[in-house]
């Protein structure tokens, strides 16, 4: 190995725990997790950073997993709808991809996780996940 080349200077990989393809579809439905302006400003976690990029703009943002974890847990009804929660059922981890998530999460850096991973973590700290969706529907 050259002096050039340092494992620093190296990206890190990410650790994906889950299937591919449920990875894949996760991913997918977490893209379509949207909040409008007007709601996303409601928000105090976010409402500075959003009223700082352009108070004219309605675009809708893509909402964090924290974001996401938080609404479940407020059941907020201005963000949590219907189709969100069917949404929220079908890519709900399982207690087993909690168990290996949260297990590699005490060992080592969450950081490396794949997206997915990141969000089964973020949302591990719901009380009965499906539960509360199915109040919704």
């Amino acid at each position: 190995m050259c002096t050039l080349c340092t494992a620093e200077d190296k990206p890190k990989e990410l650790v994906n725990l889950v299937d591919p393809k449920r990875a894949y579809n996760v991913d997918i439905t977490l893209a379509r997790f949207r909040y409008e302006r007007a709601v996303c400003t409601a928000l105090t976690a976010c409402a500075t950073l959003m009223l700082a990029a352009d108070p004219a703009c309605t675009c809708a943002y893509s909402m964090t997993h924290g974001h996401i974890r938080d609404v479940i847990l407020s059941m907020d009804e201005q963000v949590l709808n219907v189709d969100m929660c069917q949404q929220l059922l079908n890519i709900a981890p399982t207690p087993e991809e909690v168990e290996s998530v949260t297990a590699f999460a005490q060992d080592a850096d969450a950081s490396l996780l794949g997206n997915t991973e990141q969000f089964f973590l973020a949302v591990s700290a719901v009380p009965r996940i499906q539960r509360r969706c199915v109040c919704v529907l």
